[in-house]
């Protein structure tokens, strides 16, 4: 459910609601000032809306295009052998995500709040086997 207080801390996406009321009260136009749409979209492509934040990472292996078309704000540092250096602009909790789903193809440089989250979240994933 939508709430007037927790406006900016939500996010609802069409394709999952599943069902609505419509009512009379409704949220102040001042609350959508300065909202950019397309920024937000380039950063929100993991579900995950919390602290946006600005991270480093190294690819290895992989095409740089196949960041480059899942994560929008990434912009390509440095490139050596097989090694892509990159840094964006995203959700900290999606990116997280995606990041972990990657295994050893990504490696998180910065920031290092970042790698000591992934790093106790491997750590827990390993007790698991």
């Amino acid at each position: 459910m939508a709430d007037k207080k927790e406006i900016k801390d939500r996010v609802y996406r069409v394709d999952r609601i599943n069902s609505y009321k419509i009512l009379l009260e409704t949220f102040p136009m001042k609350e959508l000032q300065g909202f950019q749409e397309g920024e937000f979209r380039k950063s929100i492509q993991f579900m995950q809306k919390d602290d946006l934040i600005k991270t480093k990472f190294e690819l290895k292996g992989e095409s740089v295009e196949v960041i480059l078309d899942r994560v929008p704000t990434a912009n390509l540092i440095k490139k050596e052998k097989g090694k892509y250096l990159l840094e964006a602009k995203v959700y900290k909790r999606g990116i997280k995500m995606w990041f972990l789903s990657q295994g050893k193809k990504i490696k998180v440089i910065e920031p290092q709040e970042l790698v000591e989250e992934i790093k106790e979240e491997i750590k827990d994933m390993y007790g698991l086997y």
